[in-house]
């Protein structure tokens, strides 16, 4: 194999294991993000019922 046939499959290689990375990282961010969403939903809807009176 010439050089240049190889470099499609380390550019291959390359993004599979940026994809991985990123998952890795990105991963565990959208989770502290989902549990901050259903802290903020539960301290709004508390606020929304004490100003209509329905505590």
């Amino acid at each position: 194999m010439r050089r240049g046939d190889w470099s499609g499959i380390y550019m291959i290689i390359v993004v599979i294991i940026a994809a991985v990375l990123v998952i890795t990282l990105v991963k565990p961010l959208f989770a502290q993000a989902a549990e901050t969403s259903q802290t903020n939903l539960g301290y709004g809807t508390d606020y929304v019922r004490a100003a209509l009176g329905l505590f």
